[in-house]
């Protein structure tokens, strides 16, 4: 299961954010203030979570003002929906405890925060379901190419498992290798400061990075501190000249690079040097430097024919689709449901 702040397309952007403030990077550029919500209820939850994601450091390149004023509320409306669907157990104050916990995590944090962790809902084995979040047993299983699924019960810890990834395994578990051949449900640990770690069932928590020379886990360093990785130093300070390097604040536009991650938000790394990044249209040429700002936020597809990266067009909500079809896509935080693109897709029957 994902963790519950980063549900299927509500959040695009797969990362833990950064403790730096999460209102500098547009927010108030673009005229939000999330204070000014009311207090409790869902949508002021879907809110904070939208503003922990995509105002934060850990958003790169920053929306543009404006484009971050429009997909505010339609965030909040596919949160809205999925997060009120029948027999979802996440509750405002989860989400809110969820954006918390992201606002002072580390980008790109692995596992999600603590307060992240997917929980179960009320829904029965053979009940319909949208979302793995509706079932009792945490798993929802859909038909290939579906949008609705059916709740299943998930697979008890040491038995063995017939599909890959995490969600059809009972509780903090993931399907993985076993001994004997085949595969098996095994518990994944999360440890603290000095645990070991490094394999997909030995993780640090979230806060900590594992030292890929000690395989433990380790606090990550502050600036000039001495570092042997890129995540070992607190965000968003880089490791510069590892392995034997010291944390640095991230290079400036023109400042020397070996990949974006050595730059400071905003900049990509091209040629060696820092650069800024760009936002690319609908039709127009994508890459890593300049992705795109339309359907699947910072995603770049790329057709097998010809490896050329082009934004797709934008298909408007209520308007039919196809998932198959890279071309065009739905807009920000609607999803391709039956052939129509939904920003809140109806409850499956």
């Amino acid at each position: 299961m994902e963790p519950i702040c980063r549900v299927l397309p509500l959040l695009m952007v797969a990362a833990a954010c950064s403790s730096a403030s999460i209102r500098g990077q547009g927010l108030e550029d673009a005229g939000i203030d999330a204070a000014r919500e009311p207090d409790g209820g869902l949508g002021s939850a879907c809110g904070d979570v939208f503003d922990s994601v995509y105002g934060g450091l850990c958003q790169q390149p920053p929306i543009p003002a404006d484009e971050l004023a429009r997909i505010r509320p339609r965030y909040i409306a596919s949160c809205e929906s999925t997060y009120g669907l029948p027999g979802i157990g996440t509750t405002a104050n989860d989400l809110e405890a969820c954006a918390a916990a992201e606002r002072g995590g580390i980008c790109g944090a692995v596992p999600a925060p603590k307060a992240c962790e997917p929980l179960t809902g009320t829904r029965a084995v053979g009940a319909p379901c949208n979302e793995a979040a509706q079932c009792a047993a945490g798993d929802c299983a859909f038909s290939d190419g579906g949008n609705c699924g059916v709740c299943v019960a998930t697979t008890p810890l040491g038995q063995p498992c017939t599909r890959s990834g995490a969600s059809h395994c009972a509780g903090d578990s993931i399907c993985t290798a076993a001994s004997e051949g085949g595969t098996e449900c095994v518990a994944v640990t999360l440890g603290d400061a000095g645990a070991g770690c490094g394999t997909e069932f030995a993780v640090c928590e979230p806060g900590l990075y594992c030292d890929d020379t000690t395989m433990s886990c380790a606090v990550p360093a502050t600036v000039d501190e001495p570092c042997s990785q890129g995540t070992a130093c607190m965000t968003p300070l880089i490791c510069v000249g590892a392995p034997s390097g010291a944390c640095q604040q991230p290079g400036e536009a023109g400042a020397s690079c070996q990949s974006t991650a050595d730059c400071e938000p905003g900049l990509g790394c091209s040629g060696g040097q820092c650069v800024v990044l760009v936002w690319a249209m609908p039709g127009q040429s994508c890459s890593a430097l300049a992705p795109c700002l339309v359907g699947d936020l910072g995603a770049c597809p790329v057709s097998s024919s010809t490896s050329q990266g082009t934004c797709p067009a934008i298909i408007a909500d209520g308007q039919p689709c196809d998932p198959s079809d890279y071309a065009a896509s739905c807009d920000t935080f609607a999803t391709c449901f039956g052939g129509t693109c939904a920003l809140t897709p109806a409850a499956c029957p």
